[in-house]
């Protein structure tokens, strides 16, 4: 400290203990700091601006001698921090104005009747944390009042440090609190809801001017935005889905993948020229959304306003992986008890054409198909056993399904998707019906474009379900084949009855036709025997014959009946 003059301060413990967070505690510490520079120095006009360097904005923090207001808001300065950035430290205290012209124009704009001739960058480590304006030129001053000059710019750099020390504490401390409100929002069952309550508490917590979310959703976008409202108002959430050609700027290129891949932040600019920064969600290597902020003028970005983004966007990254895991999770139970019904339903009929139905209804309704078809083997090749459609109408299976796809997938034994040949034609997914190493048929569902073709899930769920279908369809014919043994066992057994029962010959063959007749399901049954004497096969027996050609009918030995 100076010997002879007033003492300024009595050390940064005493800086620290008037220092506040906020802008106005900051230029309540500058203004004692102007003041006894002034009177030290003898100057008329001094002032102070704060420079953010992510921003790109210097603002008037504090002035003295000034007969009109500064300017209130941010303002653009040339490249004078850049060149003062190349210059370094050890450039001179003082710099004439008048030898950086950008900046002499720049200044001469903002206070156009009290000019500025001097100035002096303030240092916070290797960045610049201000610029000191002085009326007077460096060649006017004296050793001692460069050394005022040096120790009052010393002072207030350190007091731009001690703000922003204790601004970035309050911000750490608002986004702890931040954090707590989005884990506390992720707790909500509803994906949707959990969302809206992020960037609400984000928008009002952290003081944005607007926050918004980009989440992918199928061939959508999903969009919500929360803007600062008035005060002690919560902020309001919009929600919208977007198509990807109507998303622009970093949000698109970091979810197309365009921007680089370990990018963290893109900072741009808005229309009206304010900082913009859009940061990836990742989970792993993969980008699952975007949150895109917009600060307000009071709170452009600094390097520590960064790393709370990063920290934010971490939690909001791992919230909606964990929403996505979820929503996942609750799909897979919800299509594994689909599943099961459907495959108990199933398994429940033993009637082969009420299978048959069942199966086409349950693949219609899990996989939003059209219509559907059976194609089951048999000797001469696949055979239509069943179809269905939502708007039936008589002729149609033969437009509606293809057999020779049918016929390629039992001949390979695999799934076989084609997507529609035209936009008014069909969409097909074809699949085999197989129980171990033996194909029963296939299944073939079409659904009309202009629908989309079938996706992945579909052909995933739809293959789950024809295994249950083919186990059904293997059981009805194997019970319909008991059945069928069960009766011809039961009609042996009726006629050993008879005839181990009755001797009469006659009796017996009148029995024997009828259960024949019953049992081969045809329309009439009879019984020739041959005459000795006259040489001829006459009817002894008959069922369903008419009586006056049972008693022509006479046939010789050789002929047939046409």
């Amino acid at each position: 400290m100076m010997s002879g003059r007033k003492r300024l301060v009595n050390g940064e413990d005493d800086i620290a203990q008037v220092m506040r967070p906020g802008q106005e505690a900051l230029a309540e510490f500058l203004h004692p700091v102007l003041t006894w520079l002034k009177e030290q120095a003898g100057l008329h006009r001094v002032a102070v601006l704060v420079y953010d360097a992510l921003g790109r904005t210097c603002r008037v923090i504090a002035t003295l001698g000034l007969s009109s207001p500064a300017p209130a808001e941010g303002l653009q300065p040339p490249a004078f921090c850049a060149e003062l950035l190349q210059r370094g430290k050890d450039s001179p205290a003082l710099l004439p104005v008048d030898e950086l012209a950008e900046f002499a124009g720049w200044l001469k704009a903002i206070f156009p009747d009290e000019p500025f001739h001097s100035a002096m960058p303030l240092w916070r480590n290797d960045e610049i944390a201000g610029i000191l304006l002085i009326d007077r030129w460096p060649s006017e001053f004296s050793s001692e009042d460069i050394r005022a000059v040096q120790l009052a710019g010393r002072c207030a750099a350190v007091g731009i440090e001690r703000s922003l020390l204790e601004e970035n504490s309050l911000r750490q401390q608002e986004a702890l609190t931040t954090i707590r409100q989005i884990v506390q929002s992720a707790s909500s069952p509803d994906p949707d809801t959990a969302f809206r309550d992020i960037v609400r508490a984000m928008c009002q917590s952290q003081g944005y001017e607007r926050v918004s979310l980009y989440l992918p959703q199928g061939e959508r976008i999903k969009e919500y935005t929360a803007r600062r409202g008035c005060a002690n108002e919560e902020a309001p959430v919009s929600v919208r889905e977007l198509r990807p050609g109507e998303l622009e700027g970093p949000p698109a290129a970091l979810l197309s993948g365009a921007a680089l891949s370990q990018q963290k932040l893109m900072v741009t600019e808005d229309v009206s020229g304010r900082p913009v920064v859009a940061c990836p969600l990742r989970a792993g290597q993969q980008i699952v959304g975007v949150l895109e902020l917009a600060p307000d003028s009071d709170r452009a970005l600094s390097s520590q306003g960064q790393m709370i983004v990063e920290v934010l966007a971490e939690q909001v990254g791992l919230i909606v992986q964990n929403a996505r895991l979820l929503a996942e999770r609750e799909r897979r139970l919800s299509e594994l008890a689909t599943l099961t019904n459907l495959a108990h339903a199933i398994s429940a009929v033993l009637n082969r054409d009420k299978v048959s139905q069942l199966i086409l209804e349950s693949m219609m309704g899990l996989t939003d198909a059209d219509s559907a078809a059976l194609f089951l083997r048999a000797e001469d090749g696949l055979v239509l056993q069943a179809s269905l459609s939502r708007q039936a109408r008589e002729n149609e299976p033969q437009e509606r399904f293809n057999l020779e796809q049918a016929e390629a997938v039992m001949q390979s034994g695999a799934p076989l998707a084609l997507a529609a040949p035209s936009p008014t034609g069909r969409h097909m997914l074809n699949l085999p019906l197989r129980v171990k190493d033996k194909l029963l048929g296939v299944v073939q569902l079409t659904r009309r474009a202009p629908a989309p073709p079938f996706a992945l899930d579909d052909q995933r769920l739809a293959e789950a379900l024809a295994v249950s279908a083919a186990i059904a369809l293997e059981n009805a014919q194997l019970y319909e084949e008991t059945e069928r043994r069960l009766a011809e066992v039961s009609t042996l057994y009726t006629l050993a009855q008879r005839m181990t029962t009755s001797l009469d010959l006659n009796q017996m063959l009148d029995s024997l036709v009828v259960i024949l007749r019953r049992v081969i399901n045809c329309r009439s049954c009879c019984i020739f025997l041959l005459d000795e004497q006259s040489g001829m096969l006459e009817i002894r027996a008959a069922s369903g014959i008419k009586p006056k050609w049972q008693k022509e009918a006479k046939l010789r030995v050789g002929e047939g009946v046409s």
